[in-house]
């Protein structure tokens, strides 16, 4: 891979990486971002980067599903805070995801009484007031078809 400067921009649930343009200072091309949902974050091992990095023992990878990106950074301490940062958001993510599922699941279960209550008894008087005047426009409609036969 090819080593390129870029900047990092870390929001609570998604990080986005840029490059700086050229010729407009203080304005960045986009280029991708990482959702924290299903994304991983760890240290490389030194062995590995010695390999990958020519020798740079400060980089971490970020896994999800939209892809795998290595970040360098200019020490092992920027790293650490970096990679406990985005581990710490990426829990933060999850648990939220995980208790509205469970919020969501535990209130599609829960059935509500309102037997012999007013509003109740008006929504079946509106059925069957429904269902008699579609009967009895169907009546019609019939007796319409057999007088056109």
């Amino acid at each position: 891979g090819v080593l390129a400067e870029v900047h990092v921009f870390l929001f609570s649930d998604i990080l986005v990486y840029a490059t700086q343009t050229v010729l407009l200072p203080g304005r960045y091309h986009y280029r991708n971002q990482f959702e924290f949902y299903g994304a991983k974050v760890s240290d490389i091992e030194a062995r590995q980067q010695t390999a990958f990095i020519h020798g740079s023992q400060s980089a971490f990878t970020i896994s999800s599903p939209n892809g795998v990106r290595t970040f360098v950074c200019d020490s092992q301490n920027q790293r650490d805070v970096w990679v406990n940062t985005i581990n710490e958001l990426i829990t933060e993510k999850r648990d939220k995801i995980r208790s509205m599922e469970i919020h969501r699941k535990s209130n599609s279960h829960k059935s509500v009484t309102i037997e012999g209550s007013p509003i109740m008894a008006e929504a079946e008087r509106r059925i069957k007031s429904l269902s008699l005047r579609r009967r009895s426009n169907e009546e019609n409609l019939a007796g319409d078809r057999a007088a056109a036969v």
